[in-house]
Parts: structure tokens; C-alpha cells; sequence
């Protein structure tokens, strides 16, 4: 098990990787599927994303990044996500998180995990019998300081470390990093990061088939639990 340090290292790897976005790509995901969406589709590029959206118009729209003050979307928000309307699919494109999903294409499994549903990250991560590939993604986009201590702290859990979740969390509120957040994100940041820094509070494991330029996120706790 390793904790990857570059885009290049990322698109090379074949085994099992989990993708860490805790503020917010990696959580919305998670609020996505937990609020029972049908579809969450994923992408890297702003542009496909916008064109499989107009095409599929009964889908809603999550990003942070900009777009013309016409363009109706969420936020890159949990909490709007569980706000939204379960039956409509979703589409979602964001800075690191989505790029890094995208930029595993190569991978076997690939895994979305953060602090709301760490629990189910740490369980699948002692049970695999893959090299497991842990990646913050703000190797892809900015460095944030949550996804590094998120990574680290599941890496550590997996290996045995009960605390590891509340140390990360910890450290990150002593950082400074959540305040930096909150006055970028003022409509939804509170209760995003109240939903965000909850250990396990989004019980969801999501797994994304990545097919080519974009990826389909289904919870696979879930899939398992209709097979069975």
C-alpha cells in the first residue's frame, strides 16, 4: 500500500486506488449516492462535462468552477447534493478530484474515499489482496493540506492505527485550512465541512468505472448487498 505523489504515477498504476477529495469532490460523491442518486457520472473536462449535461437536461449539474451566471448548477457542495432531488442523475467535474479519477484510467479498481466514509475505505483496504494505491488529489490540482492527512490517516488505519481519522482530523482543524476554505465557500462551507470532517458519517462506498474520458459512480456496498 503506497500514497502516490504525481499524475504520472497515478496513470501508470494497474492495481486497486482510492481517490481522496475531502473538500469536496471526494465527499460530494459520497452525499451523491447516499442521497440515492441513479447516476453519478464523472469528468475531467469541463467542456464534456457541459455537453453530456445539455444533452441529458433531466441531470444536475455540480462544480466549483466557473461558468457563465446563466448556467444553472449546484455547487461542488455535500450538502446541496443531499438536498437535491434523488431521481435525477448527476453530473460532476471539479478541479482535482474528478481529474484524478479520470487520471487512473489504467487502474483495476478504482474507489472514492474521505473522512465521511472512512470506516468503508479501511475495510476494503484490508480486505483487498491488490496493491492498493492511496492518492490525494491535490497532486492533480493545489496541494490541499486535508487530502494528504486523509491519505496518510487511511494508509495508517489500514495497517492498524485506530485513531488515525481523529488525528487527521485534528491536525486539519489546527492547520488553518478550514478557515481558508470557509471564506472562499460562504453560501454552503459550514455545513459542508460539518458533513466533510464527520468520520464515517456517510456510510457509502462508491466505486467509478472510468471509461475513457469519463467515469460512472455507483456505491458498491450497495451492489453487493442486491447480489447477495
Amino acid at each position: 500500500m503506497k500514497i502516490a505523489s504525481s499524475p504520472a504515477e497515478c496513470l501508470a498504476w494497474k492495481g486497486l486506488a482510492v481517490v481522496v477529495d475531502v473538500l469536496r469532490c471526494s465527499t460530494n460523491i459520497c452525499a451523491m449516492l447516499k442521497r440515492g442518486k441513479p447516476c453519478v457520472r464523472i469528468y475531467a473536462d469541463k467542456k464534456k462535462a457541459v455537453a453530456w449535461h445539455k444533452a441529458h437536461p433531466e441531470s444536475d449539474f455540480f462544480s466549483e468552477l466557473e461558468f457563465p451566471p446563466e448556467f444553472a448548477k449546484y455547487d461542488n457542495s455535500p450538502w446541496q447534493a443531499l438536498e437535491s432531488d434523488p431521481a435525477r442523475p448527476a453530473v460532476l467535474v471539479t478541479g482535482a478530484g474528478t481529474k484524478a479519477v479520470i487520471g487512473l484510467k489504467n487502474a483495476d479498481e478504482v474507489y472514492i474515499g474521505c473522512f465521511a466514509n472512512f470506516p468503508c475505505v479501511v475495510s476494503k483496504l484490508k480486505q483487498t489482496g491488490k496493491p492498493a494505491l492511496i492518492v490525494p488529489a491535490g497532486i492533480f490540482y493545489l496541494g490541499h493540506t486535508e487530502d494528504a492527512l486523509c491519505a496518510a490517516a487511511l494508509k495508517a488505519a489500514a495497517s492498524g492505527e485506530p485513531a488515525a481519522a481523529k488525528r487527521a482530523v485534528s491536525a486539519l482543524k489546527k492547520s488553518g485550512r478550514i478557515e481558508e476554505f470557509l471564506a472562499m465557500r460562504k453560501e454552503t462551507g459550514e455545513k459542508d465541512v460539518k458533513i466533510a470532517l464527520n468520520i464515517g458519517g456517510l456510510a457509502v462506498l462508491p466505486k467509478i468505472e472510468v471509461f475513457g474520458d469519463y467515469g460512472i459512480a455507483s456505491d458498491s456496498l450497495k451492489n453487493a448487498s442486491e447480489k447477495s
